[in-house]
């Protein structure tokens, strides 16, 4: 969950925000630096060879993608290796004169955004190739489990009629009152973090609520 909303819409949305208040944005290249004439079609592919030549100079090793500029900007040239050890660094590079306009370094990338893209490549099970797809086939198995034991713990547990007549044992009371303040705070809490999540605790207990006070209701009227 922490890894996938990271480039989810709203809670991603939330998570950018707040690495962007505290500087913790990746870098990116700008392809506005060149001021050179615009390559024609039949130029691209010896000039992405040349572009690609340049950064291999500089350092960029495989595997990497080009992005071409159609307005006349630098090219850019980043490396896209998502598996241990990630390789991101990227360059912005003028393809006429074959010179680099600014050059970015994984290296140098804050420490939440380093965090944030091998959560992702450990999120599409990448990051430590098979490895690291027997580990996520082992959470998937681990959280499926959880999930088959609380139901069979609620069946065990389940509230039963009383049997023949006989009163049923004083369960251990909840102050209602507080039980619902702390939930409606986490949910709120959630809620904005996390508007999905939120609104979903938030109908949770509303509805729980409503069923509470019906059943005192109708218990009252019996």
């Amino acid at each position: 969950s922490a890894t996938g909303l990271t480039w989810s819409q709203f809670a991603g949305g939330n998570f950018s925000a707040l690495r962007q208040s505290l500087s913790w944005s990746t870098p990116y290249l700008s392809s506005e630096a060149a001021t050179t004439t615009p390559v024609a079609e039949a130029e691209v592919p010896a000039t992405a060879q040349s572009v690609l030549d340049v950064a291999r100079a500089e350092g960029l090793t495989d595997p990497v993608a080009i992005t071409p500029s159609n307005d006349g900007g630098a090219w850019v040239v980043s490396q896209v290796q998502r598996s241990w050890p990630l390789k991101q660094d990227s360059m912005a590079i003028d393809p006429a004169s074959g010179t680099v306009v600014e050059t970015v370094r994984f290296a140098d990338w804050p420490v939440a955004g380093k965090l944030a893209e091998a959560g992702i490549s450990f999120h599409m099970g990448i990051l430590f190739g098979w490895l690291n797809q027997l580990l996520l086939i082992a959470i998937a198995g681990a959280v499926i489990t959880l999930i088959v034991i609380g139901y069979r713990m609620w069946w065990r547990r389940r509230p039963k009629p009383p049997r023949t007549g006989l009163p049923t044992a004083p369960g251990r009371r909840v102050d209602t009152t507080a039980a619902y303040g702390i939930l409606i705070a986490i949910a709120a809490v959630f809620g904005l973090a996390l508007p999905l999540l939120g609104v979903t605790l938030v109908a949770f207990v509303a509805f729980d609520l409503a069923r509470t006070i019906i059943r005192s209701a109708t218990a009252r009227h019996e």
